[in-house]
């Protein structure tokens, strides 16, 4: 596995594996019963999740009884995805040069993760492991940055932020796979303090920060948060993104 094929800062997360895995949240049963649906997964069908972290999704599809593959580059996520999943298969592999046969899948997805790598070498290499029609799942847990306890966080930690990529839906498009097709689910759920903190913490581009611009920055983020709480907890809101497409 070529270290030189992962974005550099993809590799914070040695340090944060087990913190992602414990303060992440994981997606709606709606969001995922769509992605299940639009794909065809179930019994028969071989399916890969790439990028697949500590398996947030990977083991929401375990469920569907299809023949899952977990694809991660990242050790320590590795780690974590076997621990708690010991019955997936697990490779070490970059989504730029899979470690899959030509039309071996029935389909593929991606969580949390596609931005890492939208780019025309990865959209071939989908194209390639992809059976025709056969199709390409993504999704995204996206804060609500219009709830004020989100609005007040971002506020503290978007100098940090690193520059973002271009459009990725166009590196889709413009190689083999049908047009995207989207849905969003609207969710809630409460939260201690210390979780919004930690889940700040596993953020890749906070992890990297120096020990003690790092520490001032998430003791920032738990002052905020606790000043939300009522009974300990505060409301959060989310919103899932899904998209799928064919590959052509």
């Amino acid at each position: 596995m070529d270290g030189q094929m992962i974005d550099p800062m993809a590799w914070a997360y040695e340090t944060v594996a087990a913190v992602y895995e414990a303060h992440r949240p994981s997606y709606p049963p709606s969001a995922v019963a769509r992605i299940v649906h639009e794909l065809g997964i179930g019994a028969g069908t071989t399916v890969a999740d790439v990028g697949a972290g500590t398996g947030k999704f990977t083991r929401l599809l375990v469920p569907t009884a299809a023949s899952i593959i977990a694809v991660e580059p990242v050790s320590a996520m590795r780690r974590e995805l076997r621990r708690a999943l010991p019955g997936v298969g697990v490779v070490g592999g970059v989504a730029r040069a899979l470690p899959l046969a030509d039309t071996s899948l029935d389909a593929l997805t991606v969580a949390q993760a596609f931005h890492w790598f939208a780019d025309p070498e990865t959209v071939s290499e989908f194209r390639r492991v992809l059976r025709p029609d056969r199709k390409l799942g993504l999704i995204w847990n996206r804060r609500d940055r219009s709830s004020p306890v989100w609005r007040e966080i971002e506020a503290v930690i978007a100098p940090f932020r690193p520059e973002r990529r271009g459009d990725w839906k166009t590196s889709l498009t413009d190689a083999g796979f049908d047009s995207l097709n989207r849905a969003v689910f609207e969710w809630e759920y409460r939260a201690e303090p210390a979780r919004i903190r930690s889940r700040v913490a596993s953020m890749s581009w906070i992890a990297q920060l120096s020990d003690d611009t790092r520490d001032g920055l998430l003791d920032d983020v738990q002052h905020i948060a606790m000043q939300y709480a009522a009974d300990g907890l505060v409301d959060m809101t989310e919103s899932t993104e899904v998209y799928w497409t064919r590959r052509l």
